[in-house]
């Protein structure tokens, strides 16, 4: 899975991003890569799992939540669906995500097409994913596309 979300490591969810990180880029839920406290990007393709398992010891290490590892998207995030070069509020609207695990495409329902003027013709849409928690929270209560 490509579509990630740069989730802080905290207390409460250090064993799931340590799951995350163990689990790689190629298994489902996993990660595919950690910002460290400095900036630097370790990215998980490139380790092996002895490498994996390492870094993700190394996350507990993390007293300000400033490691940040990059999971897979899953059920509940939040991202923003925009068709260019529109800016009309109809045009952007925000969809929680359901993850198929065995599908490489977004599938919406056909009621949100008429905003985005869809016509299926193979128009690539942009897909920006909350960049924060904070982000991924104004999504959901100002633009979700169900209400």
């Amino acid at each position: 899975m490509k579509l990630t979300f740069p989730e802080p490591v905290t207390e409460t969810n250090f064993r799931e991003m340590q799951q995350a990180v163990m689990n790689g880029p190629g298994k489902y839920p996993g990660a595919n890569a950690v910002i460290d406290e400095n900036g630097h990007t370790t990215v998980l393709r490139e380790a092996d799992e002895a490498g994996r398992l390492a870094l993700s010891k190394t996350l507990r290490n993390n007293e300000k939540g400033l490691v940040k590892v990059l999971r897979h998207l899953r059920d509940g995030d939040a991202v923003l669906v925009n068709r260019q070069p529109s800016l009309h509020k109809p045009s952007i609207m925000a969809h929680v995500v359901r993850v198929l695990r065995t599908e490489k495409t977004i599938r919406m329902h056909y009621a949100n097409c008429d905003a985005y003027n869809a016509d299926f013709d193979g128009t690539t849409e942009p897909f920006p994913i909350g960049v924060t928690y904070l982000v991924s929270l104004l999504c959901v209560c100002v633009c979700v596309s169900h209400r």
